[in-house]
């Protein structure tokens, strides 16, 4: 096993809590899932990229802007705060990407 395996495992053991874990703790459900979000212009970015089914709602709409690298940066802010950085995020665009998000959450049921 290289090095880096055995760091990485050795990382993973002790951030796991090591090999003593009790039963009762592994037998333990689960908590039940939150409620997905609502989608929209005032998620954060990093959110929407992470959704599948709203990254492509952004590539179809800012295709420039899910290719920048940088759009990185601003994962944690919202996509309407990113306006000011990105000149073709322009208020109609965003109606119109907040519309689309609005319809994705629609045919999710949500």
């Amino acid at each position: 096993m290289s090095k880096s395996a055995t760091a990485f495992l050795l990382g993973l053991t002790l951030a796991l809590g090591g090999v003593g874990a009790s039963l009762a703790q592994a037998q333990t459900p689960a908590p039940a899932a939150a409620p997905a979000a609502k989608l929209s212009v005032d998620s954060l970015v990093g959110d929407l990229i992470k959704d599948p089914d709203a990254k492509a709602v952004l590539t179809a709409n800012i295709p420039e802007v899910v290719a920048n690298p940088q759009l990185t940066m601003g994962y944690g802010m919202k996509l309407r705060d990113i306006a000011q950085f990105e000149p073709t995020l322009t208020p109609e665009k965003l109606a119109k990407i907040d519309k689309d998000l609005a319809a994705l959450q629609a045919k999710r049921g949500h």
